[in-house]
């Protein structure tokens, strides 16, 4: 095994564990008051929009990078990576703003929708929808 091979690895590995313990703990370590209504349909009374804003980000940094570097570990070309990337900056430039704006100010009536796309945004999901699009990709141009 190359050095490399390695480092991949432990990036991988790494990445995930990472991914695993933040799924774990999102309660203790991210603001989820928002949604701790209990059977009530109203929000928290003391909601803060600010510390909102910076959790699901912080959390979205982390799901994302980490992804990133499991895309890293299983598919070390520059292409993935950058398409990857791409994916990553979408994310965080439209739909992670969509998706706090419209919890802060427009949950009671768009509620069905943004705790669907909160398990696609703030979730790594998309990035670990690429697994297998690339998996394919990297496959099916080897014939």
């Amino acid at each position: 095994m190359s050095d490399l091979q390695i480092r991949r690895y432990l990036v991988g590995t790494a990445c995930l564990i990472v991914l695993v313990l933040v799924y774990l703990f999102q309660r203790e370590w991210f603001y989820s008051g928002f949604y701790d209504t209990g059977a009530s349909s109203d929000k928290v009374p003391d909601f803060d929009p600010l510390y909102f804003f910076i959790s699901k980000y912080a959390r979205f940094l982390i799901n994302d990078t980490m992804a990133l570097g499991i895309l890293w570990s299983l598919f070390y070309e520059k292409k993935y990576m950058n398409f990857a990337f791409a994916v990553f900056l979408v994310e965080a430039i439209v739909l992670m703003p969509f998706y706090i704006t419209g919890v802060i100010w427009f949950w009671d009536s768009l509620r069905w929708f943004l705790s669907h796309l909160h398990r696609l945004v703030v979730n790594p999901f998309f990035m670990m929808l690429l697994i297998p699009a690339f998996y394919y990709q990297k496959n099916s141009s080897a014939r």
